[in-house]
């Protein structure tokens, strides 16, 4: 549905409303002046059966008038109050529709966007890997450091596509409330949040400063394959973010004449003291960080931040998604906070084993 197909179909529904309302209107009017007209015919029958038999008391004051005039008050001030009442109704049913109606339009715009991102996302390191093998194949005799840099580069884009098709599944799977593939048993979370340092930091394309502080043997309840997942596109969202500032796409940046940072990363793993045993995870940025009208919107599906024509940063909109659902399932909880002067800060807390 393209934007001019959203706006008609838009238009059409607040025609169809007013139509409806006037429609209303009319009707409500027409029935007033209906009671009205049959008091009236009621009234003059009374004043002919009066004249025809002389009767000596006056119509005014006989019982059938004041029941007459009764009535028809009565009818005027019941729909007087459901008028408005069904009219209310009417408005509150409008809106929801309307909301529903906007909230479609626009879940199908992400979902076109989403196409869009996936197909770029899928092409590219497709692209790399193919040129990759084909430079391998025409080179009669590359040097070995060449060969080794040239088949790391393809061992990192089918990383890529690995991690992308990850999350493709894993949604498929929360969206499907498939849970029953989640296994719940002790996990140490410090090993698995290591490893996938260890994994990023030899193959990320982006010279990243580390800051690490990992509390050892931190063990929760949870499944190692879903946590590795959180793990996984927190810190490739880190990067990704931190990747900004090194290419200099900050507003801060752009709008001062501070020095562009290098992408630094924080990532923390400790005990929380609360009166329930809880492990904290907090993984911090030095990008540009997160609106704060946008902060509960990056964890819907197919989300992303900023305007679809000048957003340069990569991304489907699934990996945060994945993220908060996952962390439910853990029974934990997430939520962001600023990274001052600029960045976010990821905080999950989980409760230990």
């Amino acid at each position: 549905m393209s934007q001019q197909e959203s706006g008609k179909t838009l238009q059409l529904f607040y025609f169809l409303c007013l139509f409806v309302l006037v429609a209303f209107v009319v009707w409500t009017i027409f029935h007033i002046y209906n009671i009205h007209q049959i008091k009236k015919l009621y009234i003059e029958k009374q004043e002919l059966i009066y004249k025809s038999h002389n009767f000596p008391e006056k119509l005014e004051n006989s019982t059938s008038y004041k029941e007459a005039q009764q009535t028809a008050t009565y009818q005027v001030l019941l729909l007087l109050i459901l008028a408005p009442s069904l009219l209310a109704f009417m408005a509150w049913g409008a809106w929801r529709l309307h909301k529903n109606m906007v909230n479609e339009i626009s879940f199908y715009k992400q979902q076109q966007n989403f196409m869009l991102a996936i197909t770029h996302e899928l092409k590219t390191p497709l692209t790399t890997i193919r040129l990759i093998l084909e430079n391998l194949l025409f080179i009669p005799t590359p040097g070995q450091n060449t060969r080794e840099a040239r088949l790391a580069d393809g061992l990192s884009e089918i990383d890529r596509l690995d991690h992308l098709v990850v999350n493709i599944l894993t949604a498929s799977r929360i969206e499907h409330n498939k849970r029953t593939h989640f296994i719940h048993e002790p996990v140490n979370i410090s090993t698995v949040i290591e490893k996938c340092i260890n994994v990023y930091d030899s193959r990320s394309e982006t010279i990243i400063t580390w800051d690490i502080n990992i509390a050892p043997n931190m063990f929760i309840q949870g499944d190692e394959g879903a946590l590795t997942v959180i793990v996984n596109n927190l810190i490739d969202n880190a990067i990704k973010h931190a990747s900004l500032a090194q290419s200099g796409s900050l507003l801060y940046a752009e709008e001062s004449n501070e020095q562009i940072e290098e992408p630094q990363i924080s990532i923390i793993l400790k005990p929380v003291q609360t009166n329930e045993k809880q492990v904290l995870f907090q993984i911090t940025d030095n990008g540009p960080g997160i609106p704060n009208h946008e902060k509960e919107n990056v964890f819907d599906k197919f989300y992303r931040i900023g305007n679809e024509k000048t957003r340069t940063a990569k991304g489907t909109g699934l990996g945060l998604y994945i993220v908060r659902e996952l962390v439910l399932l853990h029974k934990g909880k997430i939520s962001i906070t600023d990274n001052l002067p600029h960045g976010a800060v990821f905080n999950i807390t989980f409760p230990m084993a």
